[in-house]
């Protein structure tokens, strides 16, 4: 589980009843909570910019809606707020390389494959600005990248 600084209200979205019920424990202690629903209903439970920072951290690549969901995150991020998305970058050279075989490559799992190009012309369409996105973030080598979107101010 991740820790976030005590400056931070943890809040949430949990598909499953059981670990909602268990997260929303943790959150409750710090004034959050966490909603039992699928991303995108969920977000848009949440009032209109509410949320300083979003984290998708290896999920983005499962939603059936991912411009719908990054357009509720950017309606419930306040001004200047951030999301950071980390998904398969399916520009990989280790993708190209194995092919069929890539572990990156989890069907049923993943319905959404993300090249560079293709993941900031979707965020960027959607109206939030590129904070940080530089080769590190998506090296060829890697398998995995990360991108910091902001909302503008």
């Amino acid at each position: 589980m991740m820790s976030l600084d005590s400056i931070y209200i943890p809040h949430g979205i949990e598909i499953s009843k059981a670990l909602a019920a268990q997260a929303n424990g943790v959150a409750a202690a710090r004034g959050g909570y966490v909603v039992h629903n699928n991303a995108l209903s969920g977000l848009a439970e949440f009032q209109e910019m509410n949320f300083t920072g979003i984290v998708m951290s290896a999920f983005l690549e499962h939603e059936c809606e991912p411009r719908g969901l990054l357009s509720e995150a950017f309606r419930s991020l306040k001004a200047g707020g951030h999301c950071i998305i980390k998904v398969p970058n399916f520009a990989s050279l280790n993708r190209i390389a194995r092919g069929k075989k890539w572990c990156g490559f989890r069907l049923p799992d993943h319905v959404n494959y993300f090249t560079p190009a293709n993941l900031t012309a979707m965020c960027v369409g959607i109206g939030f600005r590129v904070e940080k996105f530089s080769v590190s973030d998506r090296l060829p080598t890697s398998d995995n990248m990360w991108i910091v979107i902001q909302k503008p101010l």
